[in-house]
């Protein structure tokens, strides 16, 4: 479960191939710590397999071991969650980052030809160990992540890292190749790494299976095996194949040369020719299940072992495969789901004869008691067959595949089920076969079978047939008689219809004359309307105009056609018009555009035109009539609220770069981290407004010898929350630096009666218009250095101070414990500054800690827990931040400000910052 866990917490990482990176990191080595070695407890496994386990109890540094190495003085070393352990055959020896490790956790170990060992780490890279010194290996030298689950040695000398969202690193030891999704890796986490005697690279992924690298990873020339896509050679193994489980969490070979892939499910064998699987669960004996990451290894005896809940410890050699084939039966013939007492007596009503109805067979098998030569009605046709494969070693595991020859074109898939049923068989004769095979995959060479006859009913009988035909030819011939009466009458009734239609089309000439007339008509009533009219005929030559087109455009419809052209194309300004004409025809509908004309004056004029095409019923253009409008003074609307537009954005441009430099100002004013770690060598500040300008800020001052920081935060932000920060940020100035007030609860009354003063709060000054009812929480302390002594107070907002375990800190403060440290949360109290409460008097406590070296304390705003993201877009909450900085305890103050940052844009993600975020650590 850890190593699950793990996974899921990790983010993924892009990275680049073949660069080369700066010198690795070097640590003296401390001196390591020594345990004598507890009696291993031997467990009986059975008959088939031997396990015994090795724990804490027996001299392991922690439980969880998840990596092994015997290197080549006949040591064996155990990765854990809390350190490494060497084992020398009677003692235990411990080594963590006391004694030069860069991280607690080692999740992988080699040694590699030169007798050095190689530890790969969460979070702190490899690190590599010559029995003096320890190197570190990160992300800053070359690695593409900086855990890595898993290490290997190939037989040219090159290093092979697989980590956690950044695939597979090889380093000839001086750059880094990278292996990712890109070039072929089926997924990125990659925790189990071996080579064959043939070059191939095998990868164990956490999630997609097993991958392996054909040729140690060189370019194939356009070769490719299971993708048309990469440039390398890969060979995919997962569950489809018969792998245990596609979380690959460790890869090792045995002494036949097969690899062995511990899964969260059991382990698996794969042989490297044939890629065949073969997987062991809690079925075979294998108790642990779920296996450790790359915690397994084959020691000089060819015993393979598997870190779990402790050690497994498992000989491939006591292993053998059951070659019998299952003993296969046919147990029973059910009928419409019900059993069936299979009889040559039918008389005996009371014991089911009933069922046997109109069904035939011949006897009765000796043993199960099946029929023979079956033979059933055509309404007894839905069967369930009842069969069972006898295999002793592992019964869960038989498995069976059967077919209805004469129904099915081919076998079964393989199921575990022990009956098949088929409904409504047509009639036909068809055999029943079955075959099991055991937990190895072996099967029956012959399958067991039972034949039955399904009689078709009366009127699927070849005398019905016959007699069917013969009615039928006597229905064709009676038919085609009547035909040819039919026929007949049609044609008379023809000749009727051709003399009613000649009289319609004479009709339908006279409506078309009608609607000729009624057009002419119209022609008048557009005479008399502002909009101008223009009427073409289907050539588009122009044929009528009415006066408003004059009206329009000052000219005649002679001078129009003169200056302009005899058609509708012609005269149309709308360089589209051709286009336009062909749509509307296609269509049959009218069309909309819009045009700048020119009078005969030469004045510009807007006419919004509605183009319209007069179709006959065949669909054929008739005419085309355009009708235009005078939107002149509609365009000129529009072009005024267009430079409205423009100097509205132009306003606001100048708005936005006052803001800009407010916010210079503001940045000016807030004090220089490089000048306070000239104080506080060990702090950082995470600062990042939501908009220009923030209502968050931090202040900074020396009286003597104690360091007074704050982290305050305004009501709202943006440009009012500035404005209030602005007057914090002078108050606090006046009262510190020119007053020399150093206690913090003063302070702070000092500043609230600073805010409600400047800000008009107070009932006097009160103004028709109202108060600023603005105000800030803030988080105060004065360190001394040389006394370890922290003086804290605040309005609203906490103070958070991170220890070892065991501290003695006053019991009201409340206390959160994960692993080494332990959180102690001093809260602020409930009082703002200045704001809506300034009807009450405010009361601040100063409180008094001792502190130690290395312990580290935390002030903020709300912005960080209150930052809206995640999946289901929630608060990130003081909880998660509180666990957060628990986790990130062994980082250095500037490491610790960049996972900050990086958590909370992650949790962030697409959504808008909700507000300004301010973060302060100080390690003691």
């Amino acid at each position: 479960m850890w190593a699950c866990l793990l996974l899921i917490s990790l983010p993924l990482l892009s990275v680049a191939q073949n660069d080369t990176f700066p010198e690795p990191k070097v640590v003296k080595a401390g001196t390591p710590k020594i345990v004598k070695a507890g009696k291993p407890k031997p467990v009986d496994a059975g008959i088939l397999y031997t396990f015994r386990n090795y724990g804490v109890d027996e001299g392991i540094i922690q439980s969880q071991v998840v990596s092994m190495c015997e290197d080549s003085r006949g040591n064996v070393w155990f990765g854990t969650l809390g350190g490494v352990t060497k084992y020398d055959g009677e003692t235990f020896t411990h080594f963590t980052t006391k004694e030069g490790l860069s991280h607690n956790q080692v999740w992988s170990i080699l040694e590699d030809k030169s007798g050095n060992l190689w530890f790969g780490t969460y979070g702190g890279g490899v690190n590599k160990y010559d029995g003096e010194t320890f190197t570190h290996f990160t992300t800053k030298e070359g690695l593409s992540h900086n855990t890595v689950y898993s290490i290997l040695e190939d037989k040219s000398g090159n290093l092979w890292f697989g980590t956690n969202g950044g695939g597979v690193n090889k380093y000839d030891g001086e750059t880094f190749t990278h292996f990712t999704t890109k070039e072929g890796l089926s997924h990125n986490t990659a925790i189990g790494l071996v080579e064959d005697n043939r070059g191939k690279i095998w990868i164990g992924t956490y999630g997609k299976g097993v991958c392996v690298l054909h040729d140690g990873g060189r370019v194939m020339g356009g070769e490719k095996e299971d993708t048309a896509k990469y440039a390398y050679k890969w060979t995919y193994i997962n569950t489809s194949n018969g792998l245990a489980d596609d979380g690959v969490v460790s890869l090792v070979f045995d002494a036949e040369g097969y690899v062995w892939a511990g899964t969260n499910k059991g382990i698996s064998r794969i042989n490297t020719e044939t890629f065949e699987v073969r997987s062991y669960t809690k079925l075979e004996g294998f108790s642990g299940i779920e296996c450790n990451q790359n915690a397994s290894y084959l020691d000089s005896k060819g015993n393979l072992w598997f870190g779990t809940e402790g050690v497994t410890k498992f000989n491939p050699k006591a292993d053998w495969q059951n070659k019998l084939e299952p003993q296969t039966y046919i147990k029973a013939i059910r009928l419409f789901f019900e059993d069936v007492e299979w009889r040559i007596d039918t008389t005996d009503t009371n014991r089911g004869a009933d069922k046997l109805a109109g069904v035939e067979f011949t006897g009765v098998t000796k043993w199960s008691h099946l029929p023979e030569n079956l033979v059933l009605p055509y309404d007894k046709n839905h069967l369930t067959f009842e069969y069972v494969g006898i295999s002793l070693k592992i019964p869960e595991k038989v498995r069976y595949q059967f077919m209805l020859e004469g129904l099915d074109k081919d076998w079964s898939p393989v199921t575990k089920k022990t009956e098949a049923t088929y409904s409504n068989i047509p009639p036909g004769e068809y055999t029943f076969m079955v075959k099991a095979s055991n937990d190895e995959g072996v099967w029956n060479d012959n399958s067991v079978n039972i034949t039955i006859n399904i009689t078709p009913p009366w009127w699927q009988t070849w005398l019905f047939r016959i007699s069917a035909i013969i009615a039928l030819i006597s229905a064709v011939i009676t038919y085609i008689r009547i035909r040819e009466r039919g026929l007949k009458a049609r044609q008379r009734l023809l000749k009727k219809t051709v003399a009613e239609r000649t009289k319609e089309l004479r009709e339908e000439k006279e409506k078309v004359e009608e609607i000729n007339i009624e057009l002419e008509k119209l022609s008048i009533v557009a005479s008399k309307t502002d909009n101008a009219v223009i009427i073409a005929n289907a050539k588009g030559e122009i044929e009528w105009v009415n006066e408003a087109l004059t009206r329009m455009t000052g000219y005649t419809l002679d001078e129009y056609k003169k200056e302009k052209g005899n058609t509708m194309q012609e005269i149309s300004a709308n360089p589209e018009i051709e286009d336009l004409i062909k749509e509307c025809i296609k269509k049959r509908q009218s069309a909309v555009y819009e045009v700048l004309n020119t009078t005969k004056e030469g004045k510009d004029f807007w006419t919004q035109t509605t183009l319209t095409p007069i179709l006959d019923e065949a669909g054929k253009l008739r005419r085309l009539v355009a009708v235009d409008t005078d939107i002149t003074e509609l365009k000129r609307a529009e072009e005024e609220i267009r430079k409205s537009k423009e100097e509205i954005e132009e306003q606001n441009k100048d708005v936005l770069a006052s803001i800009r430099y407010a916010s210079l100002i503001q940045q000016a004013i807030l004090p220089k981290v490089t000048e306070m770690q000239e104080h506080l060598p060990e702090i950082f500040v995470l600062y990042k407004p939501k908009d220009i300008v923030s209502g968050d800020f931090y202040w900074f001052a020396m009286q003597g010898k104690r360091s007074i920081i704050a982290a305050c935060d305004c009501t709202g932000h943006g440009v009012p929350g500035a404005f209030v920060s602005m007057v914090g940020n002078d108050l606090l100035n006046q009262i510190v630096i020119e007053r020399q007030v150093d206690n913090p609860s003063e302070i702070l009354k000092k500043l609230h009666d600073g805010v409600v003063y400047a800000l008009g709060q107070k009932a006097e000054h009160t103004t028709s218009s109202g108060t600023v009812q603005d105000g800030m929480d803030m988080a105060l302390c004065s360190i001394d250095m040389d006394k370890k002594e922290i003086l804290f107070s605040g309005a609203i907002r906490p103070m958070w101070l991170i220890t070892k375990n065991g501290s003695n800190h006053p019991a009201e403060f409340k206390r959160t414990t994960k692993g080494d440290y332990e959180l102690v949360q001093i809260r602020g109290d409930r009082f703002g500054i200045g704001g809506v409460q300034v009807k009450l008097e405010p009361t601040f406590t100063t409180h008094k800690i001792k502190v130690e070296k290395g312990d580290t304390i935390y002030m903020s705003s709300d912005g960080y827990p209150d930052q809206f993201g995640g999946i289901k877009n929630k608060k990130y909450s003081r909880k998660r931040l509180l666990d957060f900085l628990l986790s990130i305890q062994d980082l250095s103050m500037e490491e610790q400000k960049e996972k900050l940052d990086q958590e909370v844009e992650n949790w962030r993600g697409e959504y808008e910052q909700t507000d300004d975020i301010t973060v302060i650590g100080i390690r003691i």
